[in-house]
């Protein structure tokens, strides 16, 4: 019969965790290096939205990954009231299933239309 300890246990355990940490960091590499390039838009609200005009779409265009293999994200909305919000170097573990695929296009024409929008402010 084989004896364990909470020592012995605790030690595997761990060495365990290790080898699953590695192979999810793996799987997630692999998983947002296929993600380099896309372009992406998801519907956006304040909480307790009540009519179609509560919601907006938010942007995003995957430029890279981080050294931990998170994805490093241009982003840009126009919420509701017109307050636009453009960050160059966000980042995001994953995209989730909320966001749908756009091509390149889309996202750029997109973009110049709040480009004018933040231009037409110093008139």
């Amino acid at each position: 019969m084989v004896k364990y300890t909470i020592e012995s246990l605790t030690t595997e355990i761990e060495g365990l965790v290790q080898k699953r940490s590695a192979l999810a960091a793996k799987a997630k590499l692999k998983e947002n290096k296929a993600l380099v390039g896309k372009c992406f838009r998801s519907r956006n609200n304040y909480s307790c939205p009540e009519k179609r005009s509560d919601y907006w779409f938010i942007y995003r265009r995957v430029d890279g990954l981080t050294k931990d293999g998170d994805l490093r994200i241009f982003t840009f909305e126009c919420d509701k009231f017109g307050e636009v919000r453009i960050k160059k170097d966000d980042f995001a573990m994953h995209i989730g299933s909320s966001w749908d695929e756009i091509s390149e296009g889309k996202f750029f024409r997109e973009y110049e239309a709040i480009l004018k929008k933040v231009n037409s402010f110093k008139e």
